[in-house]
């Protein structure tokens, strides 16, 4: 009779844990398809009209427009090559980074490099704007 109980009992577990999983999944599959298709496309248009507003005349060559410019190109970048493959890939269950492995090794790189690039522009246009609004004329140059 324990023996019985026992297999119940772990067959009622396997059957909880079975549950759990797929309801992890079908929440991974939902946030994949509405959230992160939701942050591709206001991304996006951010990036882009952030180019659009820093590569205006009035800005001219000012360094700190330029770092803005350039870290927007490179989330632009982010957004349509790390995270539409991974939206693709968890979303709607196409695998296109898993075909070659160079593609695979160039996307890993490639994330890693468009996440970390945007964070140092901002940061060497902040350290710009210090030294140009410095009371030093030493550091002003």
């Amino acid at each position: 009779m324990s023996n019985i109980t026992t297999n119940s009992t772990a067959i009622v577990t396997a059957d909880n844990q079975a549950n759990l999983i797929a309801l992890v999944n079908l929440l991974n599959k939902t946030i994949s398809q509405y959230g992160l298709g939701l942050i591709w496309l206001i991304g996006n248009l951010g990036s882009i009209f952030n180019c659009i507003v820093f590569s205006q005349p009035t800005y001219g060559k000012s360094p700190c427009a330029m770092y803005f410019l350039a870290s927007s190109v490179a989330q632009f970048f982010t957004f349509n090559f790390a995270l539409l493959t991974r939206m693709l890939q968890y979303g709607y269950g196409i695998t296109a980074i898993n075909i070659d492995l160079w593609f695979c090794k160039a996307r890993f790189y490639f994330f890693y490099l468009f996440v970390a690039v945007p964070r140092y522009y901002i940061i060497m246009a902040s350290i710009d704007r210090y030294f140009a609004s410095s009371r030093s004329a030493r550091r002003r140059q």
